[in-house]
């Protein structure tokens, strides 16, 4: 990467965060500093060292990305194999369930991370023997008889209809609405949003079409709240990048994840809503309502994207109020 470059992106992210009076001090003081350095790129794309992986973890990464695994997720199990085995010091072949067990352990104890952290460590290991074992290049999957972690379940809270209601109050700006009530609407995460074009959205038949999560394509809709919104912020608009939402100040190029959580932050502060209030909260919201309001529990899991219904379910909060009108009703 080129100090130009980064220079661009630096100055593309830090101009939704400070004033524009301080720009210049800042730049001056970055171009000083970085004459003493010369600046890289780092790539997550998929790249093993010689004698950094036995051969059979190189075999098992490059058969994951032909499949068309992300490059952040092949960078993930190209660490935890490359932690794994360094740890284990042994021939594929001769690892049992014990070295795995082992090694969660001391990893979770060396980090003081969650169970549910680890349980992804450990995922990625039983799908990694699980795979040797299925292209029979070892007799026995070692990891077949470890069991997922424990975890505590915690409860995501979607917003209620009030809390809603005071989060769109506290918008100020047109862009701060539109994006509020696109989330809403269409139940989309927030890296399915910071990738969306222009193009990606059909006001007349009030389609969005999504990129997501597992390379997968799918729709969902716009409501009249955000068709309006999002139609007013596009007309207020002096720039010509395609993207869907771009920064407030120049350059106008498209917002970023984390720019777009900001907002929702800074409204969640501005609203005074107790709850923190998240993008995927507001997903959450949507699956909720949209479950609450007599929707089919398979189409909010189309809606989301979602491989499977479990999964869709945790995002559904039933309240004690529904439960009871629908005993009421049913058991009868």
């Amino acid at each position: 990467m080129s100090y130009e470059k980064f220079k661009h992106q630096f100055v593309t992210r830090l101009s939704e965060q400070i004033s524009s009076d301080l720009m210049p001090i800042i730049l001056r003081v970055l171009d000083t500093v970085a004459c003493d350095y010369n600046i890289s790129e780092i790539t997550k794309a998929l790249s093993v060292p010689t004698g950094d992986l036995p051969e059979l973890a190189k075999i098992y990464l490059a058969a994951k990305k032909i499949e068309g695994l992300s490059d952040a997720t092949l960078y993930n199990k190209h660490m935890y194999l490359r932690l794994f085995y360094a740890a284990v010091s042994k021939p594929t072949e001769s690892v049992t369930a014990n070295d795995i067990r082992v090694f969660l352990y001391n990893y979770q104890a060396e980090r003081h991370i969650s169970n549910s952290s680890v349980d992804g460590v450990r995922k990625a290991l039983t799908s990694y023997f699980a795979w040797l074992s299925g292209e029979g290049y070892i007799e026995r999957d070692p990891s077949k008889t470890i069991k997922p972690i424990k975890q505590e379940q915690k409860q995501r809270l979607s917003l209620s209809q009030m809390e809603m209601e005071y989060l769109r109050r506290a918008c100020e700006t047109i862009r701060e609405t539109a994006i509020v009530e696109f989330l809403f609407s269409t139940g989309c995460r927030v890296s399915e949003l910071a990738n969306l074009k222009i193009s990606d959205v059909d006001f007349q038949t009030d389609e969005v079409h999504l990129f997501g999560k597992g390379k997968k394509h799918r729709t969902s809709y716009l409501n009249a709240k955000a068709h309006v919104a999002l139609e007013d912020y596009l007309k207020s608009r002096k720039d010509n990048d395609s993207s869907l939402f771009v920064r407030s100040r120049r350059p106008y190029v498209g917002m970023g994840t984390c720019a777009i959580e900001n907002i929702i932050r800074t409204l969640n502060q501005r609203a005074g809503i107790a709850k923190k209030v998240t993008p995927h909260i507001l997903r959450h919201t949507t699956a909720t309502q949209a479950v609450g309001h007599g929707m089919p529990v398979q189409d909010v899991q189309k809606l989301l994207g979602h491989s499977n219904i479990s999964t869709t379910m945790i995002y559904v909060e039933t309240s004690d109020a529904d439960v009871r009108s629908g005993h009421k009703k049913a058991v009868v």
